[in-house]
């Protein structure tokens, strides 16, 4: 099913928990716009293309699966104060891939980021119990990943960062309390970088922290 937004207003809103999939969402101002505490929504299936935003989720519980989301004009997925689980998800050929913001105790895992025109994800101010993992980021115009300033305790690991402009970018050093867990500890590993420039040991672990 296509539901076309014609260039005005929201393609798809939503106000009650529900589920949505095997719908082909595009050219809207939001692809699909849930808002307000409370609403649990899984989202799968689906094709998010030409919006401005294709997912815009605010306060809100989100599974995304399976999702082709692409040439949205500012994110393909933008969350804000959320509790999600991103997974098995192509976000290509956006603006942004993922933004996260003020999210909590979210999951990003085993998703393409691929060819974004500026960065792939952002962790963005105030996010907290993330974990970032088992995704491959690749080719894209800005950082793969950029983590701002004032984000809590996350983890990024397991991911395949390749080729991207800035493979990971920290707007400045985290204050005390603030940190950034680059690896799940021996003998798991951190992530893969495609620029690291230091060869790996006999365990395939390279033991030189690229960031």
């Amino acid at each position: 099913t296509i539901i076309d937004g014609s260039g005005i207003g929201n393609v798809f809103s939503v106000e009650s928990s529900c589920s949505v999939s095997d719908l082909t969402l595009r050219n809207g101002k939001i692809g699909l716009n849930a808002r307000g505490p409370g609403i649990s929504i899984d989202i799968y299936n689906c094709t998010v293309i030409n919006n401005v935003d294709g997912l815009h989720l605010d306060y809100s519980r989100a599974d995304i699966t399976n999702n082709i989301i692409s040439y949205n004009i500012r994110y393909g997925i933008y969350t804000a104060e959320c509790n999600f689980t991103i997974m098995n998800n192509d976000v290509s050929n956006n603006s942004n891939g993922i933004g996260l913001y003020a999210s909590y105790g979210g999951k990003v895992k085993s998703n393409t980021i691929s060819s974004n025109e500026n960065d792939g994800i952002i962790l963005g101010i105030f996010s907290a119990g993330v974990v970032i993992t088992d995704s491959t980021i690749i080719l894209n115009n800005g950082s793969g990943i950029h983590v701002t300033s004032s984000v809590f305790t996350n983890s990024i690991y397991h991911n395949n960062l390749t080729d991207n402009t800035q493979n990971a970018h920290v707007d400045r050093s985290l204050e005390e309390g603030y940190y950034i867990y680059w690896d799940n500890g021996y003998p798991y590993g951190g992530n893969y970088w495609s620029d690291h420039g230091v060869s790996a040991g006999s365990d395939d672990i390279v033991y030189t922290p690229y960031i």
